[in-house]
């Protein structure tokens, strides 16, 4: 009787955690070449997203196949590389995306971003790892068709330059946060 018991109980336990794994959506389809330099040091960071947050208001995550965005938590888990660039807000916007040049300020407005960093190595599940801020810099959001091509330039808290880009589509979770949201 013992040994049923133990068979049904690990039969339980394998049933949960093949059921908690979680699956994440294919990487949107982008260029091999995308991430971004400091040092001289490439840092690939060839999966890309963006959020849709209101009329204007755009935010993107450019990151490393090891990153992916947990949907029952909604929060990014796992270790890698990254850029983020939030709270662009849009003066020019085609097929409900953003083109056009933009600059970091502060105080955000039109044709400004003011949230942006990249990660190296950086641990989403500990927030550890090596993250800087973006204090001064610029984008520039080309669409061609469904791909953009999206490069910037920021000089981050350390004074380093770091310059990067990403050609390819990106996968819109506007859809994923706003889920979460509406939960509140």
């Amino acid at each position: 009787m013992k040994n049923v018991n133990s068979i049904i109980f690990a039969a339980i336990i394998l049933i949960l955690l093949v059921g908690c794994k979680k699956k994440s959506d294919p990487p949107a389809a982008s260029d091999s070449n995308n991430g971004f330099t400091r040092n001289g040091v490439f840092y690939s960071t060839p999966n890309g997203v963006y959020i849709h947050e209101g009329d204007s208001l755009f935010g993107f995550m450019f990151y490393s196949g090891s990153i992916s965005f947990d949907h029952v938590n909604q929060c990014w888990v796992g270790k890698g590389n990254a850029t983020e660039i939030s709270e662009l807000i849009s003066h020019s916007v085609q097929n409900h995306f953003p083109n056009g040049n933009y600059v970091f300020r502060n105080e955000g407005g039109t044709g400004f971003f003011d949230d942006a960093g990249t990660a190296i190595n950086y641990s989403f599940d500990s927030d550890s790892g090596y993250m800087e801020y973006c204090v001064r810099g610029d984008l520039s959001i080309i669409p061609t068709g469904t791909r953009h091509e999206i490069t910037y330039t920021f000089h981050n808290e350390d004074s380093i330059l770091v310059t990067g880009k990403f050609t390819g589509n990106l996968q819109d979770i506007t859809s994923w946060v706003t889920k979460k949201n509406r939960h509140k």
